[in-house]
């Protein structure tokens, strides 16, 4: 499968944190009782698919985080978008514990591990977003410029998916789940 997952510079050698974050991920995934799992790919250790859903959508893992990309080919163009983003750079300061070093949390939000914060921050997040968007009925839309230098997506739930076709700069849609 082809990802444009290289340019915007998620793919890297396969670290500590990115062994962490995945283990933490499957594990957390099997614990849910949805009817949805990440399956990772042969191709790529970073990158998972989830069972049942159209291949557009990758959750792809780093060693700062979990993105959601969708991508479509138009014509020789690859669009891409983010649908979720989750990021940690984790600190220790000495007496407190582990924070995130990019938020902005004052006083940061100190956690006992770093695997704490991985999961807290970054991991559970990730699954809540997914159980309230990766559901049957909703759809993936995309819309794109007139002049096709911008685009954009979301994933709709069935209501807002009867209506969206006659909004501006309205592309296409498809279903998340193919029956």
């Amino acid at each position: 499968m082809k990802t444009q997952a290289g340019s915007f510079g998620c793919t890297e050698k396969m670290t500590r944190n990115l062994r962490r974050l995945i283990r933490l991920v499957k594990q957390v995934d099997r614990s849910l009782s949805k009817k949805w799992l990440l399956v990772s790919t042969a191709e790529d250790p970073e990158l998972f698919l989830v069972t049942g859903m159209i291949p557009n959508i990758e959750v792809r893992l780093c060693g700062w985080g979990i993105s959601v990309v969708v991508h479509t080919g138009v014509e020789t163009q690859e669009l891409w978008d983010f649908l979720w983003e989750g990021e940690h750079y984790p600190r220790y300061r000495k007496g407190k514990g582990w924070y995130c070093s990019q938020c902005l949390d004052k006083p940061p939000l100190f956690y006992r591990s770093k695997k704490e914060l991985i999961l807290r921050h970054t991991v559970l997040p990730f699954f809540e977003w997914a159980q309230q968007n990766f559901r049957t009925g909703h759809a993936l839309v995309y819309w794109l410029s007139e002049d096709a230098g911008m685009s954009w997506s979301k994933i709709v739930d069935e209501k807002e998916s009867l209506t969206v076709a006659s909004s501006e700069c309205f592309w296409t849609m498809q279903k998340l789940f193919v029956p």
